[in-house]
């Protein structure tokens, strides 16, 4: 379904020293999608500091969920340079999958607007990394989405499904329905072996396999979202995730228990009969 997604780069810190001579960096932010454009492109230069803040906000418009959902979202963070090209810093890679698994499960009783809102979007401080020099500070974000139209002409994505890695349903929900495990299988070309390493620089050839890494990963949870879709269920139990480096290869495996789970609503008793005590964990893990 066409989405808009609304992004607020709100600051970093502990970012890298980039410029000797001041011992501080000029950095600003770049957020990336694959074939979409954002608007602006890019945060103004806060410069000389190392803590910049910018508090900016950017939005852009998907016209397929699926690529939302397979794509991670990039933030590349820049040293603004005068007389050369701009230095990488380094990027964060946020994925909106779960942006798209919540809105569906809502607690008992059904939550209000307040908490549909906050369950569709993601916030907080994300690691900002480099592929040669590992972790070089934190960017805080604040990430949401909202759907323009309820429908999807393609119909390949898995919206609605919910993704688990625990094998024990969320709090006040039980399986109402068991259907089975379901799994799914990615084969990749694996970018450290190709003819272009010749040419590209090492930091390159790193960020092209752990992109593609995420890729799969979205991939992976999109299409085994959508045969839980396609046999009735909501939701994924004890999803697990495997990657193998097979030859020239990258292989992706995912696998989950397929389960339809409902929400365990209050009882309500007639007058003058006793309220059963509250529902056990053990039945609840059922």
């Amino acid at each position: 379904m066409p989405t808009r997604v609304f992004i607020n780069i709100i600051q970093a810190r502990s970012l890298p020293v980039m410029d000797r001579a001041t011992g501080l960096c000029d950095a600003y932010v770049k957020p990336v999608l694959k074939g979409v454009n954002f608007e602006p492109k890019e945060t103004q230069i806060s410069r000389k500091t190392l803590n910049p803040v910018w508090n900016e906000q950017f939005k852009c418009d998907v016209t397929d969920d699926c690529l939302l959902q397979d794509e991670p979202l990039q933030f590349r963070l820049f040293d603004y340079d005068v007389l050369s090209a701009d230095d990488i810093i380094g990027t964060v890679y946020v994925h909106c999958n779960s942006l798209y698994e919540a809105g569906e499960l809502l607690p008992a009783g059904g939550g209000g607007q307040k908490d549909k809102a906050r369950r569709r979007q993601i916030q907080g401080w994300f690691p900002v990394y480099d592929t040669m020099r590992g972790i070089c500070g934190e960017l805080q974000l604040t990430i949401y989405i909202q759907h323009i139209m309820d429908f999807n002409p393609v119909e390949d994505s898995a919206v609605g499904v919910k993704v688990l890695s625990s094998s024990v349903p969320p709090e006040n929900y039980f399986v109402s329905e068991l259907f089975g495990l379901v799994d799914e299988l990615l084969v990749e070309d694996d970018p450290e072996y190709n003819w272009q390493d010749s040419f590209r620089s090492s930091r390159s050839s790193n960020d092209a396999r752990q992109l593609l890494f995420l890729v799969m990963d979205g991939k992976l949870r999109r299409q085994i979202g959508r045969k839980v879709t396609d046999s009735g269920g909501n939701a994924l139990l004890a999803y697990q995730t495997h990657f193998d480096l097979e030859d020239n290869f990258i292989v992706a495996r995912g696998i989950g228990t397929c389960v339809c789970l409902s929400p365990i609503l209050p009882y309500t008793s007639a007058p003058g009969l006793p309220v059963p005590p509250e529902t056990s964990a053990v039945a609840r893990s059922y």
